[in-house]
């Protein structure tokens, strides 16, 4: 059975430690190595959008010296664990929401993050989790996507094609064959880079909100 992108139960108890022994602990050392190559600053107020056990905002908050970090998280079981793996640390919080419905932050951020989450979205919703990042930034700041890249399905290899096909969330499908860089600059970002990994499958994918623009 295909997943759904919204965990619970069992999965989202140990969903940490399924990764790490399904991936032979390499998503470990990616993880580390995309964070890194996102170029945090120690000053960041970083906005985790999906941000699930809250693994991610512990490792982006040693690059902070008097930055924040803010998760947004629905499922009841990944923001109890955020909470709990973060409670020591007096600059992570965690809002309870949805990402894929219209929000409005008081603060703004300067760095927007999204970790393996958007691909599981519909269009029309990721357009809105875009437009939240976009809203949420403050001029100049950056919106940074870790998530499958842009691939022809058929062309990869057999285990990837069956994972894609019978384990992925259906909307992946759609997400690898999208110009998602053309996204990014629909939703008013500037400045897109990308840097790949595993082979060319997966990417980071950065855009700027320009020092001149702003929401409507």
């Amino acid at each position: 059975m295909k997943r759904t992108i919204e965990i619970s139960g069992l999965e989202a108890r140990f969903y940490d430690q399924f990764i790490l022994i399904g991936t032979l602990g390499l998503y470990q050392v990616l993880l580390n190595r995309v964070i890194r190559d996102m170029g945090i600053r120690e000053n960041d107020r970083i906005l985790d959008l999906g941000a699930g056990t809250g693994k991610n905002a512990r490792i982006m908050n040693r690059y902070l010296h008097s930055g924040t970090v803010t998760g947004v998280e629905i499922g009841d079981e990944m923001a109890r664990i955020f909470k709990k793996k973060n409670a020591k640390y007096s600059n992570i919080s965690l809002v309870k929401t949805r990402i894929d419905e219209p929000l409005d932050f008081s603060e703004r951020f300067s760095l927007v993050v999204i970790f393996l989450v958007i691909h599981g979205l519909s269009q029309d919703k990721r357009e809105t989790v875009l437009d939240n990042g976009f809203r949420a930034l403050q001029p100049g700041g950056r919106l940074c996507i870790f998530d499958w890249s842009r691939f022809e399905l058929e062309k990869a290899g057999s285990l990837l094609r069956f994972f894609m096909k019978r384990i992925e969330c259906p909307p992946a499908l759609d997400f690898i064959q999208r110009d998602f860089n053309k996204s990014l600059y629909e939703a008013g970002f500037t400045g897109i880079e990308e840097k790949y990994y595993v082979r060319g499958k997966m990417r980071l994918l950065c855009g700027v909100k320009e020092e001149t623009r702003d929401e409507a």
